[in-house]
């Protein structure tokens, strides 16, 4: 009699059920099935920054919840466990000696250093794609041919089509073995709502259907999207895209959708641009690797270079520099986890040209409070201003007087945040 054969579906980024094509195919031949989600001890970086926030922990322990219980609607559930994946997935094969485990396609360098130490020790991994627009087969070069700056890598790939396979949800799923483990899950908190997003993949479909296709707002987006204050100058879709919460397929989908239902214009092109940035990152990541989240970056030198000074730094993070546009950004940052993309920029520059502090220090301090955090476009970005990533020229300054003078003239982004301007 054969054996009955069990799938560790092992989660990262990726907290969602719809959308998951190369998945559902993989589960096929499994008797069983044990979701699993892993909870790592939280690290503090060299500056002394923990690696996550409570805006982070929050969209993702609603994205969690969300999830277990679609799981448990199929037959199946959802194993939360606190410690490193590496050695709980070790534990979870003593008790399945035969099992497999499959994940997502990681970008991230410590994320694929997970792979490949499980590799390491002979256990089965297969790997699926789930944060790009394009495999890699689809991409017109090598990677390690790459081009260095984004322009070119856009020109070359913005006629490619994403490959989209089976979008439908199964309705049932391969079992979750409770005989067969005997391991309790955490149960995360249920009324920790988020200040400004709500996790899980039903708000992140509700918000692309209301600013990709009802509201019509697309169609201004290229006029609108530097604005900080409102709620549709932009997307706003990047905390759903960054716990996988949605595809980036589906989101370029929605782009098409709407230039079929209403209009192709400037702003529909532009918002594809913006997502071959986030796809251009999230390979320029896979290519260089653990230079991404250093100093130097992709070049060597470059980079302004300063002198790490707490005092300085702490005034930039608790938004009291005195500058109006940065402190009222750094204050939103706080306050919400979010920041708009203009916003990022002018606090970023401050930070690097004005006070003459690291940019990795900024980067860690970003990756703490954002809800939308991504290895790749923080430290991609955060690079590109400092002028040691994919920056065309040496030095991205931002003058923030005039910006603000441009993007809030009327103060209203500031006052909304400075209670003292």
């Amino acid at each position: 009699m054969k054996a009955p054969t069990t799938c560790i579906w092992w989660i990262r980024s990726d907290i969602r059920l719809g959308y998951q094509a190369e998945l559902f195919t993989a589960l096929h031949r499994f008797d069983y099935l044990i979701p699993l989600y892993c909870i790592a001890e939280d690290s503090k970086s060299n500056y002394d920054i923990p690696s996550m926030g409570i805006h982070r922990q929050r969209f993702r322990d609603q994205s969690l919840n969300e999830l277990r219980q679609e799981l448990r609607d199929r037959n199946s559930d959802l194993l939360i466990i606190d410690g490193n994946a590496v050695d709980q997935i070790r534990k979870l094969l003593l008790f399945l000696p035969n099992a497999e485990v499959i994940c997502e396609k990681a970008t991230a360098w410590y994320e694929i250093q997970a792979e490949r130490q499980l590799i390491s020790y002979g256990i089965q991994l297969d790997c699926y794609p789930a944060h790009t627009l394009f495999t890699e087969h689809q991409l017109p070069f090598v990677l390690s041919a790459l081009p260095n700056t984004y322009t070119p890598f856009r020109k070359q790939v913005e006629n490619l089509k994403p490959h989209y396979g089976e979008l439908t949800t199964p309705s049932m799923l391969p079992p979750y073995p409770y005989h067969l483990i005997d391991l309790a899950s955490i149960d995360l908190p249920e009324s920790s709502a988020s200040v400004r997003y709500t996790g899980g993949r039903k708000a992140g479909l509700q918000r692309l259907q209301t600013y990709f296709i009802s509201s019509g707002n697309l169609a201004q987006y290229k006029e609108t999207r530097n604005g900080m204050l409102n709620e549709n100058d932009s997307a706003k879709i990047s905390p759903w895209l960054a716990w996988g919460c949605l595809h980036v397929r589906e989101v370029w989908q929605a782009v098409l959708d709407f230039e079929q239902l209403h209009q192709s214009n400037a702003s529909t092109l532009w918002m594809k641009y913006e997502l071959l940035w986030r796809e251009y990152f999230k390979w320029l990541e896979l290519k260089y690797g653990p230079r991404m989240y250093t100093l130097n970056n992709i070049k060597s030198g470059g980079a302004q270079q300063g002198r790490w000074h707490a005092d300085t730094f702490a005034k930039w993070c608790k938004g009291e520099t005195g500058d109006p546009l940065t402190d009222a950004g750094m204050r939103e940052l706080w306050q919400t986890g979010y920041s708009s993309n203009r916003a990022r920029q002018n606090m970023a520059s401050y930070l690097i040209y004005d006070l003459n502090q690291p940019w990795i220090a900024g980067a860690q301090w970003f990756e703490y409070l954002l809800t939308d955090y991504d290895s790749a476009s923080n430290y991609g970005n955060w690079a590109y201003i400092a002028g040691s990533g994919c920056t065309p020229g040496s030095q991205r300054k931002f003058n923030t007087i005039k910006q603000k003078e441009t993007y809030d003239p009327h103060s209203l982004f500031t006052r909304y945040w400075l209670s003292e301007y």
